[in-house]
């Protein structure tokens, strides 16, 4: 016999937009294109950040002379903008690796390299972020340490979006 088939699940009911107040529907439209416009300013930051990444990580390597130096850096700055992961998962073993089949110089390189692309990613992210975000820049260090104590590292990545869209709700929603 064939199994009874469920019976149909009730359907929800879209809101009715008739019901709320006209006022309701504008902000409601504002809070959208605001939060659509975060977001987006979120996304051009990350990216911005994971191009100066890149090209830092692509000319260390060149420097170092390992091969393929484009295809590294890209995958290492795919991983650093992964939260958790960051280009010392990559960088620190490798450094690690060549120490121990005696190429010191090529892990004092790596080594330099890792420092130099977390400072340099450290010193970027706070400024690009909130100018991308429309956030002070301290505002920003503040969404990071709150989204990073609360959340980890992801929240420290993800934070200055809700950040910047509380900022323009809060202080620019009177205008």
């Amino acid at each position: 016999p064939a199994p009874i088939p469920p019976p149909p699940r009730p359907r929800a009911k879209p809101c009715p937009r008739r019901r709320l107040p006209q006022a309701w529907l504008e902000r409601l439209r504002e809070l959208r294109a605001r939060t659509r416009a975060v977001f987006g300013g979120w996304c051009r930051a990350q990216v911005k950040l994971g191009l100066v990444v890149f090209g830092l990580l692509a000319l260390g390597l060149w420097l170092l002379g390992v091969e393929f130096p484009l295809l590294f850096g890209g995958i290492i700055a795919l991983l650093d903008a992964l939260p958790v992961l960051g280009t010392g998962t990559v960088l620190i073993p490798w450094a690690l690796v060549s120490f121990l089949q005696e190429r010191s110089g090529l892990g004092f390189g790596l080594l330099a390299l890792y420092g130099a692309a977390s400072l340099t990613r450290s010193v970027l992210e706070p400024h690009l972020v909130g100018r991308q975000l429309g956030l002070p820049p301290l505002a920003t260090l503040m969404a990071f340490y709150a989204g990073y104590r609360l959340f980890g590292g992801a929240g420290m990545i993800l934070s200055p979006a809700p950040a910047a869209l509380g900022w323009e709700v809060v202080w620019d929603g009177g205008e």
